[in-house]
This record gives structure tokens, C-alpha cells and sequence, in this order.
């Protein structure tokens, strides 16, 4: 039996990440409300980003039917900040409330999520007709650098995580197929488990998306403990 808690920082993951799991984990069954958790249930909460995921873990933690989870894994934006430093703002928090560290998994999102979906190599077009997306390639070349190392230009004044964000939108403007990337439940229609597969698949032949491999890792022993309890109670039949 496997119960997690997944809390995420952003306005997409809530919607994207249940897809995700629906695809590769499909004993696990998502749940509306956390506290009708019963048996391989997970569940999903984001509200408003960061810093407000801090006050939403220790409210998760603090609540009484967190018990019956195996696993809360909190999901957050690095923004340029070191990904140590990000995990170490909820242990902090585990300390402070005196929660066991051990049923706690923190995944940074290195820089944000969009950072992650810039990673798909094969949808961003190699010469593309939208002079934006040019220059965004002519700038920094996702399909051969590392999305994670890209930094936004020192002349924009956008934030990197915004920067990388607008990347995002050219390169499914580009696609000219009815796809448009927007944050929110409209991205989970594209960014689906196929997708996903060609994130993995870039982060294993290259060395690049270091943290999304985390991530890779989390929904791995998911599936695995859950094949082995399933083992153990047909061996027991």
C-alpha cells in the first residue's frame, strides 16, 4: 500500500502532474479530498506559489489524517536559487514541527517547471519562420545546452523563470498545430505522459535536467513498492 501527498508550488502542476501519474502509475488513484485517503490514493494541492507552499506544508503536516499518507512530496521552483537551499527550507520546517523527516521527499524544480518542458528536444523546430522563437534559439540553444543553465538576458527585465516561460509559448507557437502553451489546466493537454517520456529521455542520454532525474526516481520506486505489495498479497491469496 502507497498513499502520497503531493503539494506543488505552480499553477500548472496541479493540473500536469495527475496526468503524469495516471499514465505511468495507474494503481495509484487520485482523490479529490485528502482526508477520504485509503489504499494507493494520491493527492494533489497548489495554491498560491512560493513562499506560500512554506505555510501550506506546515499546515499539511500539523493536519490530523496526514498519518495515513506513506509520503508527502513537495514540489517547488528553484528560481535561480541553489536547489540544496530550496530543500532545506522545508527540512527546516520538518524540525520546527518535529515531523519525520523520512516521509518527506522534496523535488526543486531547477529553474521552474517550464525549464523542465523546454527539455522535449524533438518539438522545438530546428529553423524556425517566428522571429521571436529565433532569437530566443540564437540566444540560447535548448535542443544542445541545458535548459537548467540558461539565465535570461541582463537587457530584459524579466525574471529568468518568466524568460523561460516565453521561451516556452514560441516554441509550441512555432508548431503551428493548434498548440498553444498557457500556465494552468490548458497545459496539461500537451504536456501529457508522452511528453513527459521525452523529458526522461533527454535528461538520460545527456547530462543535462539534473533535477528533473529526482523526479524520474520518485515515480520509479512508486511503481516499484507498489508492484511488491501487490506481489506479497497474491502470494498470500
Amino acid at each position: 500500500m502507497m498513499n502520497v501527498y503531493f503539494l506543488v508550488e505552480g499553477k500548472t502542476e496541479k493540473f500536469v502532474y495527475p496526468k503524469w501519474i495516471e499514465g505511468l502509475i495507474p494503481e495509484m488513484l487520485e482523490i479529490k479530498h485528502p482526508q477520504d485517503v485509503n489504499i494507493n490514493n494520491f493527492y494533489i494541492f497548489g495554491n498560491m506559489g512560493y513562499p506560500k507552499i512554506h505555510e501550506d506544508f506546515r499546515n499539511t503536516i500539523r493536519e490530523e489524517f496526514i498519518d495515513k499518507y506513506d509520503l508527502i512530496v513537495v514540489i517547488l521552483d528553484s528560481d535561480c536559487r541553489p536547489v540544496e537551499e530550496r530543500e532545506e527550507e522545508v527540512y527546516k520546517i520538518c524540525a520546527e514541527e518535529n515531523f519525520d523527516l523520512s516521509k518527506v521527499r522534496v523535488i526543486v524544480q531547477n529553474v521552474c517547471f517550464e525549464t523542465w518542458c523546454l527539455g522535449h528536444t524533438s518539438i522545438v523546430k530546428r529553423n524556425p519562420q517566428n522571429k521571436k522563437l529565433r532569437a530566443y534559439l540564437d540566444y540560447y540553444d535548448v535542443t544542445s545546452l541545458d535548459p537548467e543553465l540558461m539565465r535570461a538576458p541582463e537587457n530584459i527585465k524579466e525574471v529568468t523563470a518568466q524568460y523561460h516561460g516565453k521561451y516556452l509559448k514560441e516554441v509550441f507557437r512555432e508548431r503551428n498545430e493548434g498548440l498553444r502553451y498557457s500556465k494552468g489546466k490548458q497545459a496539461a493537454q500537451h504536456i501529457d505522459v508522452k511528453y513527459y517520456e521525452q523529458i526522461k529521455k533527454r535528461n538520460e542520454t545527456t547530462n543535462h535536467l539534473d533535477s528533473f532525474s529526482k523526479l524520474v526516481s520518485l515515480f520509479n520506486n512508486l511503481k516499484l513498492n507498489l508492484s511488491s505489495s501487490d506481489s506479497l498479497i497474491s502470494s498470500k491469496n
